[in-house]
């Protein structure tokens, strides 16, 4: 199957979004991929204690300040990390893999996804759980 992005890096018929970690999501950036999966969840689409640390205008996203609420389960608080872990490619956060392993099956179907989000690969396991599995 061949490639259809022209030099620009675009897809012919697809609107670039105007959003800036949309757009470089897009264009193929790991980080932001892995981002926009975790920070457009559902779970943290519409918490102003994310989004008040989003700043569109130096497009940066202050992790550091994220986390720094104090009100996170201990679930979400795994979620951030890892997605500071992601965004900065490992330099400011390390993550045990086993917080990330015990994680409910709603919660741990997204940090797969964002991490396949940031290798540049789509999530092959259902988005919401797993077979069989309830939402966390």
């Amino acid at each position: 199957m061949s490639d259809s992005r022209s030099a620009d890096g675009s897809v012919a018929g697809v609107e670039r979004p105007d959003w800036w970690l949309a757009r470089r999501a897009v264009d193929g950036d790991g980080e932001a991929a892995s981002a926009v999966a975790i920070l457009c969840d559902p779970l943290f689409a519409d918490d102003w204690r994310v989004w008040s640390h989003v700043d569109d205008e130096h497009e940066a996203i202050d992790w550091a300040a994220i986390l720094a609420e104090g009100t996170w389960s201990s679930g979400e608080r795994v979620l951030l990390a890892l997605g500071r872990n992601l965004w900065s490619g490992g330099r400011h956060t390390a993550i045990d893999l086993t917080d990330v392993l015990g994680l409910g099956d709603r919660f741990l179907g997204l940090a797969l996804e964002a991490m396949q989000a940031r290798r540049g690969r789509a999530l092959l396991l259902p988005r919401h759980g797993v077979a069989g599995g309830g939402a966390s």
